[in-house]
């Protein structure tokens, strides 16, 4: 019942984001994810109200439907103002070529922070972007691999 619940705060969010309503069965990608491990899919038939098998609680399905559907709704809204960017897409382990995991997706004036890995600081500063223009910080689990950065993103943040 708690995926319920997400869907309505995400759609709510998302309704904010462009400006107008916003029904659940917009939510509808164009492709199929799928987890082996877990034995289930998320198809675009399954992405409404009627989500997934019971087989994957605790897949992170939630996480799965609001990137999806960002993208496909704030797009529409603002076709030509809309920008996803890896800033990091390491793993726990320390690399120095990639890192951690930290995605930016800007959506007309916009800036939302998906996780906030080691780096992402530093890539946002790379960016030109003001620490004081991401306007949400989104966190897809709480491993330290997605979490260790968010200190220096809000220490650092007061500086620039």
């Amino acid at each position: 019942m708690r995926w319920k619940r997400f869907i309505a705060l995400a759609t709510n969010l998302l309704a904010t984001l462009v400006g107008k309503p916003v029904h659940p069965s917009s939510l509808i990608p164009s492709f199929s994810i799928w987890n082996p491990r877990r034995r289930c899919a998320l198809r675009p038939s399954r992405l409404t109200h009627k989500l997934t098998p019971a087989t994957c609680r605790g897949s992170g399905r939630e996480l799965v439907l609001l990137l999806v559907a960002i993208p496909s709704l704030v797009a529409l809204a603002y076709s030509q103002n809309f920008k996803v960017t890896l800033l990091g897409t390491g793993n726990p382990r320390p690399a120095l070529q990639r890192f951690g995991p930290s995605i930016l997706v800007e959506a007309g004036k916009e800036k939302l922070l998906f996780d906030c890995g080691r780096g992402a600081a530093q890539r946002l500063y790379q960016l030109n972007v003001p620490f004081q223009e991401v306007t949400a910080l989104f966190l897809t689990h709480l491993h330290s691999d997605h979490t260790v950065g968010i200190p220096d993103f809000y220490l650092t943040g007061w500086i620039m």
